[in-house]
């Protein structure tokens, strides 16, 4: 296997891969799905905002403030559903800790995703990421999106690790990020709900 880094998305990959936001996500409240439902349709329905908040151009504070001048709800209860829906996420273990047999025989495995500040901030410590990733790639910290500039995104790890991109595999639910990063000879593997079961075999023969 020449494989060094494997490139982990989260959303779609890690977790959601059947991408039902009903169960598991942020500001998820199962007890309260119309109040779920107008955030919803207030923050994720707009990629103009989406995309800022990915960028680290607004924060998740801001927006829960915003929020709740917006919906007329109390800031304290975005807040509080917000780390609730965090602490109750739901992942994918199945990979994580097949992720964990290539760590022990020296493989690197980050993860890289478009995200929030909050996933840094609150969902990697809660949930010890730290302990099941030797690194993580957040667009909100590093100010730029995966397809940003030609991949820029991946090619800071590349010059990070000093490897080249046949030696990176990016695994992730875009095809367009797919596609783009086969097209500059990164390994690559698309991760859905029709290829997720047939991974593991993939890999052992890469």
């Amino acid at each position: 296997m020449n494989i060094k880094i494997i490139c982990s998305d989260c959303d779609g990959v890690l977790a959601n891969v059947d991408r039902d936001y009903s169960k598991s996500g942020y500001y998820v409240d199962k007890d309260n799905m119309q109040i779920h439902d107008s955030i919803n349709k207030f923050i994720f329905q707009s990629k103009y905002l989406l995309n800022s908040w990915m960028v680290n151009e607004i924060t998740y504070r801001e927006i829960n403030k915003i929020m709740a001048n917006r919906l007329n709800i109390s800031e304290d209860i975005i807040n509080d559903i917000l780390r609730q829906s965090i602490e109750k996420m739901e992942w994918n273990w199945d990979l994580i800790n097949l992720y964990q047999k290539y760590r022990k025989n020296g493989v690197n495995v980050v993860i890289t995703t478009n995200n929030m500040d909050i996933f840094t901030e609150i969902v990697v410590p809660f949930h010890k990421f730290d302990t099941y990733f030797d690194k993580i790639y957040n667009s909100a910290d590093m100010g730029i999106l995966k397809l940003d500039n030609n991949l820029q995104f991946f090619k800071v790890i590349s010059k990070e690790f000093n490897l080249q991109p046949n030696e990176i595999l990016i695994i992730d639910d875009n095809k367009e990020i797919i596609e783009r990063a086969n097209d500059f000879g990164y390994k690559t593997y698309l991760y859905n709900m029709d290829t997720y079961n047939k991974f593991e075999k993939w890999l052992e023969k890469t």
